[in-house]
């Protein structure tokens, strides 16, 4: 049975780009954040004008606000849903590069260098 044999700074590379596309992602999402702030002054205005309206004005103003409160809740949970996998696939590959170092024959070492395959 033949092997193929992976240097082990291919693996750590690979480990550094997922590290890197996650923490891209995070802040990606995090740019939403001014998108947070004018969502959030439409709903305080939404919130005045539904107090000053009257009859079928208050009814509708108040639809469009709860349809606005959904969708935030829903894109909310999304977005903290996605940041946390985005960490939380950085932080295993960050683990995964520590124990990695030790089989790397491609970077010097003081200490004694262990071996993946026997040669």
């Amino acid at each position: 049975m033949l092997r193929k044999m992976v240097p082990i700074a291919k693996l750590v590379h690979e480990n550094c780009d997922s590290i890197a596309l996650g923490t891209r992602i995070r802040n990606i999402l995090r740019e939403y954040e001014e998108l947070e702030e004018w969502e959030d002054r439409l709903k305080e205005y939404l919130g005045n004008e539904i107090i000053r309206a009257e009859g079928y004005w208050k009814g509708v103003l108040q639809r469009v606000l709860d349809i606005v409160l959904r969708i935030d809740n829903i894109q909310d949970r999304q977005i903290e849903t996605i940041l946390h996998d985005a960490f939380t696939i950085a932080t295993i590959n960050r683990f995964s590069n520590e124990v990695l170092k030790p089989f790397d024959i491609q970077t010097e070492r003081n200490t004694h260098q262990m071996q993946l395959w026997v040669a």
